[in-house]
């Protein structure tokens, strides 16, 4: 990740987009949302490429809900956080 910027401004956002969508109901980043049902993700991007994590989002397996009808700047932003957790 870059330091300060775009970068960093899209990370902080994402991250925003990630605790307000409930996500961490049901995953694990960090020290940060629950052990289940959802998979850890605190080092998703290691396992995923951000197309697969979009693609995820957009078309998961259940329970998880879709994200498909997520503004687009808040999808971007979302998948753009993913994608750094490595």
């Amino acid at each position: 990740m870059k330091a300060g910027g775009a970068t960093l401004a899209e990370f902080e956002k994402g991250r925003a987009v990630v605790a307000q969508t409930g996500c961490l109901a049901c995953h694990k980043i960090g020290e940060n949302g629950n052990g289940g049902p959802g998979p850890n993700l605190t080092h998703v991007a290691g396992r995923l490429p951000s197309l697969a994590i979009a693609r995820t989002l957009v078309n998961p397996t259940a329970p998880m809900p879709s994200f498909k009808n997520l503004p687009p700047d808040k999808f971007k932003a979302a998948v753009a956080f993913l994608s750094q957790l490595k």
